[in-house]
């Protein structure tokens, strides 16, 4: 295996999220690094993951839950890759 690290020293944030016992649906970048428009897309996924899994998988409720129309749910799956 191989870690490609930014700097002369591998810290967590180097690490796979597997590695670090986190699921991509649990992941939430911390404020050290990335840029904002990565850790908004961490943050965004995360919500969706967690709306459909209290919409029981239903795209139309995890719409509402997110105040989204389904059709931009649907962009933001695909955009994603979230499969329901």
């Amino acid at each position: 295996a191989v870690v490609l690290a930014r700097g002369s020293m591998i810290t967590l944030n180097d690490l796979p999220m597997t590695v670090k016992g986190l699921s991509e649906e649990n992941y939430i970048p911390n404020a050290e690094g990335g840029l904002l428009t990565d850790r908004v897309e961490a943050l965004e996924k995360k919500l969706i993951y967690d709306a459909l899994r209290q919409a029981g998988g239903n795209q139309t409720k995890a719409g509402k839950i997110l105040g989204l129309s389904e059709r931009n749910l649907r962009y933001k799956l695909k955009k994603y890759g979230i499969k329901n």
